[in-house]
C-alpha cells in the first residue's frame, strides 16, 4: 500500500492556527467560521475575498510560520502511516517548515519522499509533481479506492435508489486529482468499472476557483483548457458520453 499525502489539513490540523492569525489581522470583524471556510480553499482565495491590503498580506507572511505544537496531527493518521508500505508527501509548503513539523512529532521516519514548495515543480493545477510521484512509486491506492466506491454504488444502485450510470464523483484540491485520475489511468481500470452504456459526465467549473482542480478563471485558463482537452479525449477513447459545461 503506497500512499500519497497532502500536508495542511490532511496530515496536520494547521487551519485552526491559520484562522486565528487571519482573525487577528482582520481585527475580529469576520467570524472564524467564515475565515476557516475561505482558507480551506486557499490563502489567496481568502485574501482576495476579504480584501486584504498589501500591508495585511505582509503581516500574514511574517506570521504564517507557526510553532509545530500548534499544528497537531489528525487522530488516526499515524496508524495509517504505520500500516502503509510507503508514504510520500506533495505540498506547496516550504521544505524547512514541513521538516520542522515532521521532526517535532518524530514522523519524518514514515516518509520516503517529500515534494515541497521549493523543489522547483510547477504549482497546482499543473500535474508534474503528482506524475513524478506516481511514476516513481506507483501511487494508485487512492485511485483504486475511488473506483471501488463507484463500483460498490453501481452494484447496489437498486437498494440505494440511484441510477447506475449517473454516479457523480467530485473533489477539491488533491481530491480533484484523485477524482479525475480514477478515470485517466487505463492500466488500473478494472473490467467491472466499464459499463456498456457509460456515465453521462458533466464538468462544471466556476470563475475564481483557483485552489481546486480546474483553476478556472486564473492563469488565462491555460491549465484548465489543457486538462479539459485531455479528459474529454480520454473519455471519448473509452466510449463514455459527456457534456462539457
Amino acid at each position: 500500500m503506497n500512499i500519497l499525502w497532502d500536508f495542511d489539513g490532511t496530515l496536520f490540523d494547521t487551519y485552526p492556527a491559520f484562522t486565528d492569525i487571519f482573525y487577528d489581522i482582520l481585527g475580529g470583524d469576520i467570524s472564524k467560521e467564515e475565515i476557516y471556510s475561505r482558507l480551506k480553499v486557499s490563502m489567496t482565495h481568502a485574501a482576495r475575498d476579504f480584501g486584504l491590503t498589501e500591508r495585511q498580506i505582509r503581516d500574514w507572511r511574517n506570521r504564517e510560520t507557526i510553532h509545530p505544537g500548534e499544528t497537531p496531527p489528525f487522530a488516526g493518521v499515524e496508524e495509517v502511516l504505520q500500516f502503509a508500505d510507503l508514504n510520500v508527501i506533495m505540498t506547496h509548503k516550504p521544505r524547512k517548515e514541513v521538516l520542522e513539523i515532521l521532526e517535532y512529532y518524530r514522523w519524518e521516519r514514515y516518509f520516503v519522499h517529500i515534494v515541497a514548495g521549493d523543489d522547483g515543480f510547477p504549482r497546482k493545477p499543473d500535474p508534474a509533481s503528482y506524475r513524478f510521484l506516481h511514476d516513481e512509486y506507483g501511487l494508485d491506492l487512492a485511485i483504486c479506492d475511488v473506483k471501488s466506491a463507484v463500483r460498490w454504488v453501481r452494484d447496489h444502485h437498486a437498494e440505494l435508489g440511484v441510477h447506475p450510470n449517473k454516479i457523480a464523483v467530485c473533489g477539491a484540491s488533491a481530491g480533484g486529482y484523485i477524482t479525475v485520475s480514477s478515470h485517466m489511468f487505463p492500466e488500473i481500470i478494472h473490467s467491472a468499472d466499464k459499463n456498456e452504456v457509460g456515465n453521462d459526465i458533466i464538468f462544471l467549473t466556476y470563475e475564481g476557483m483557483e485552489h481546486g482542480f480546474f483553476n478556472y478563471g486564473r492563469h488565462e485558463n491555460i491549465y484548465f483548457e489543457k486538462t479539459k482537452r485531455e479528459i474529454e479525449g480520454y473519455l471519448r477513447e473509452i466510449n463514455l458520453n459527456f457534456e462539457s459545461a
